[in-house]
């Protein structure tokens, strides 16, 4: 029960800290022209931050009791395909992409960022449901 309660605190934690990186990128990308240091400052950390919510949802699905109705299986192949995507977009958009593309990366982020809250939300829809009714236990 415990453990369900802190892994729901950590979950809910890490997409606050998601929206929060997200805010910061996009205040660098609200400039005109490159602001090259801040965006990829703040690229690097929301970067810190996806990685660090990866992984407290990695631990919330091993810590669930089997989905039979399929909900965490769904998850888990969107995280996929929004992983392999993310992939793709940190070898595309290099410093020098960015620089010479800044109107494309300043496109390209806004699909990121709804891929992203797509992610988030689908998270807190399948998860969250599940450690209450874990921790009620």
């Amino acid at each position: 029960m415990a453990r369900a309660q802190s892994l729901l605190v950590d979950l809910t934690q890490s997409h606050q800290w998601m929206r929060e990186a997200i805010e910061m990128v996009e205040l660098a990308l609200s400039e005109s022209s490159p602001a090259l240091d801040l965006t990829i400052r703040n690229r690097w950390q929301l970067s810190r931050i996806e990685r660090k919510r990866r992984a407290i949802v990695d631990a919330v699905i091993e810590a669930l009791p089997p989905d039979p109705a399929g909900a965490v299986d769904a998850l888990a192949q969107q995280r996929r395909d929004t992983e392999a995507y993310l992939r793709d977009y940190v070898w595309k958009w290099s410093p020098e992409a960015m620089q010479a593309d800044w109107a494309g990366y300043r496109a390209a982020f806004a699909d990121k960022r709804a891929r992203l809250a797509a992610m988030t939300d689908q998270e807190q829809q399948v998860l969250v449901p599940l450690l209450m009714e874990q921790g009620a236990q």
